[in-house]
């Protein structure tokens, strides 16, 4: 078992990373040399994404999973259903704000809008903060070491690319996103995370 969660661990390791560096400005522009517009880019992108994560999440569900909990809860499961539900609901508003075929790759992207409004007015990055509901609603659902892993590992690389994102951002938006920045949680509401 714990072999298997090195090996877990390595798989997410190496998914995040790949996922990260293809965003480097650098990378991005030396690949871009090729002869890729950004349209081709992004859609190269989203698809070896898609692809890293179906072998990672693939491995992950061959994976034992006894529970962690030693006593099953009725009022735990609804409470984690009710989460994760939240989270995909949120999600969803969250990806609306966008235009999808831009997000995927299928159309170039238009000239960049800074949102702030809706749940931009909660948390600067709430497409993260849905990703966290249903994580932590999937660990109280079904509690395992993979499991608990596997969301470890996302909730660093989330911060991580929140952080980078947010460099990314002062740079695009300057003066106005520090504004925001200053009011707004970057990741979890009423907070000051």
């Amino acid at each position: 078992m714990e072999i298997d969660l090195v090996w877990l661990a390595l798989a997410w390791i190496l998914y995040y990373s790949v996922h990260s560096l293809l965003l480097v400005p650098s990378i991005k522009a030396s690949l871009q040399k090729t002869g890729l517009s950004d349209a081709a880019y992004r859609l190269a992108y989203t698809f070896i994404s898609i692809i890293g994560l179906v072998l990672v999440l693939s491995y992950y569900r061959s994976l034992p999973k006894p529970t962690l909990m030693t006593e099953e809860s009725e009022l735990v499961r609804i409470m984690a259903m009710v989460l994760m539900g939240g989270g995909v609901y949120l999600l969803w508003k969250s990806v609306a704000t966008m235009s999808l075929a831009e997000f995927i790759g299928l159309r170039s992207a238009s000239k960049p809008i800074l949102h702030t409004e809706g749940l931009y007015e909660l948390v600067r990055h709430p497409m993260y903060f849905s990703i966290l509901l249903i994580l932590f609603g999937g660990l109280m659902y079904a509690p395992s070491y993979a499991y608990l892993l596997s969301a470890l590992l996302t909730i660093v690389y989330i911060y991580v690319g929140a952080t980078l994102e947010e460099k990314r951002l002062l740079q695009q938006f300057g003066k106005k996103y520090e504004q925001y920045r200053a009011k707004t949680p970057m990741l979890i509401p009423f907070t000051s995370f």
